[in-house]
């Protein structure tokens, strides 16, 4: 089961007032976090949940996900990390692994970095995110790197872009539509989380 001494598991209104976020929709299989969203009482009901404890530079996400592909296009997968404090206008978002819901093929994969001013960095990976993907994030005071399956594939080294507040890292199966056919699951491996100085 989750272990809920680390993680915070929503119980609010789905993203932007779509459907419900309940700790229902979180279960473990097979040594995986299962987040499952479907429709109950004519509501999308799903799951996002936040870890308990908030960081800042230097530190390193890790994690290893992947997110069915759902033909109702109503549903994203993804993982984050959001701001302690005021919103991600103020104190930035980081979309590290963020399947998109506009179609059903979860190829290509995205990371967004959104900053200051409420403005947007965006990068595609030509990778399937229905299959595992392992991702990591550095963040360090000026820059942020991007690795994907173990490569680097994206360095910000515009400080202005980099939060400079405490985030901690969510994973959220996210509804965009109020309704939704079926099923659509996303699995989470695991998730590493190490600080303090790296070379």
């Amino acid at each position: 089961s989750v272990n809920t001494q680390n993680w915070s598991m929503y119980n609010s209104q789905g993203h932007a007032g779509h459907g419900l976020r309940r700790p229902s929709a979180f279960s473990v299989k097979d040594g995986n976090l299962v987040i499952t969203a479907e429709m109950q009482d004519d509501k999308v009901v799903s799951g996002g949940m936040r870890h308990r404890k908030d960081y800042l530079y230097p530190v390193r996400f890790e994690f290893r996900a992947r997110c069915e592909e759902d033909p109702s296009l109503a549903m994203s997968g993804v993982v984050l990390t959001w701001p302690k404090e005021g919103s991600k206008e103020d104190n930035g978002e980081l979309d590290v692994f963020e399947t998109g819901h506009s179609r059903q093929s979860r190829r290509p994969l995205n990371t967004f970095i959104h900053y200051r001013g409420g403005k947007q960095l965006h990068k595609t990976h030509d990778v399937d995110a229905s299959e595992w993907q392992e991702m990591a994030m550095d963040w360090f005071e000026n820059s942020l790197h991007i690795y994907l399956n173990g490569e680097r594939v994206w360095d910000i080294n515009d400080k202005s872009k980099v939060p400079d507040t405490m985030h901690h890292i969510c994973l959220q199966l996210d509804a965009f539509e109020h309704e939704m056919k079926g099923t659509c699951h996303m699995y989470v491996d695991y998730v590493r989380i190490y600080t303090g100085s790296r070379k």
